[in-house]
């Protein structure tokens, strides 16, 4: 089938955009304990809440009533971090075939360059995925989102929800206990953060899972439980790079145990320079509901606007969690696509959060 040169251009966005929606991306096991938020502002606001478990205080009939203040939630407005990757389309075989000189563009080469342009496009959607994926593993390990451009966001996580265990208490000691600190951690995010179930999910690093199954208390008890995924309530989306490990049970909670022994690699390595999401030695645990969110700003765009004499073409911002564009560029003569995202975790309840290095 042939189609109008003067189409082509339309056609090939419109398609492209619909190739993408229907291609799945990679699974972003600790990002999917934030709940997504799209707007089309620039900006997003950060609230973190910290309110205690007050009681009412009675007060005589007729008397006006005790004056509640609520000092302990902070909210801050701040431009996420904005990402932008791009490639020249142009470069592309097959692109002059479709874009050139001509009257009509066959349907095999107009198919060819969009299956190899989206596919493209979809490995710097998966380059962003996979920062947005460190973001919130740095938020659920330190609390401190490390940006290259521009300040660190540091969430003021309490200093009770995370450290080291230390010489004497790691979980390869005979004397030591692992589910002491299981406990630990779902009390501070009952009392602390405020989550009223029982129901927790503990995410293991390599060396603390080892630790965990080989540990000496542990094995006298033998009560990791290893039910199927169906049976488990909970928010996470299973997918590739999460592992269902098991379940345990100890005080009066409940813990899905996961692993997740996944890898990136950091801004300037090659591709064996692999460093793993979740700190080998490190525990995560967090409650079975999704307490947190991840904000999608607006990302800047030219829209045009033919009807307008004054200001035909002006810079909007789209809403959504990937924009995707494309230009010319007279500049360098360039035809660009170009991925554009501005995402930012946001750990709504701070205190909803504990991990531990738990081995050396």
């Amino acid at each position: 089938m042939a189609i109008p040169a003067s189409e082509v251009r339309g056609l090939f966005t419109k398609y492209m955009v619909e190739k993408l929606e229907i291609t799945p991306s990679p699974t972003s096991f600790l990002k999917s304990f934030f709940k997504t938020k799209t707007t089309s502002a620039k900006n997003v606001s950060i609230e973190v809440k910290r309110h205690g478990e007050p009681i009412a205080v009675d007060v005589m009939r007729g008397a006006e009533g005790n004056l509640n203040s609520f000092a302990k939630s902070t909210e801050k407005i701040m431009t996420p971090p904005y990402f932008a990757e791009r490639f020249s389309l142009n470069e592309l075989d097959g692109y002059d075939r479709i874009f050139g000189d001509m009257q009509e563009v066959s349907g095999d080469s107009f198919a060819m360059v969009l299956d190899e342009a989206a596919q493209k496009i979809q490995l710097l959607k998966d380059k962003v995925n996979r920062r947005y994926e460190l973001m919130a593993a740095q938020v659920l390990q330190t609390g401190i989102i490390t940006l290259v451009n521009g300040d660190n966001i540091d969430f003021k996580r309490h200093a009770d929800s995370k450290g080291v265990l230390g010489v004497g208490n790691w979980w390869t000691e005979a004397a030591i206990d692992p589910d002491t600190t299981l406990q630990e951690g779902a009390k501070f995010i009952r009392t602390q953060g405020l989550y009223a179930g029982g129901e927790f999910n503990v995410i293991f690093g390599s060396k603390a899972w080892n630790a965990y199954l080989n540990n000496t208390k542990k094995q006298a008890k033998s009560d990791i439980k290893d039910w199927k995924l169906s049976d488990i309530v909970s928010p996470v989306q299973f997918g590739v790079g999460s592992t269902f490990l098991g379940r345990t049970s100890t005080g009066a909670y409940n813990f899905n145990l996961w692993g997740y022994e996944q890898f990136y690699n950091p801004a300037g390595t090659d591709k064996t320079g692999k460093v793993p999401y979740v700190a080998p030695e490190q525990i995560i645990i967090l409650p079975n509901d999704m307490s947190f969110s991840f904000a999608y700003a607006g990302v800047p765009h030219l829209k045009r606007n033919p009807s307008s004499v004054a200001m035909p073409e002006y810079i909007a911002y789209a809403p959504g969690e990937f924009f995707i564009d494309n230009f010319v560029d007279m500049r360098v003569a360039n035809h660009e696509f170009i991925v554009k995202s501005a995402g930012l975790p946001i750990p709504t309840q701070v205190d909803a959060i504990f991990n531990k290095q738990v081995v050396a």
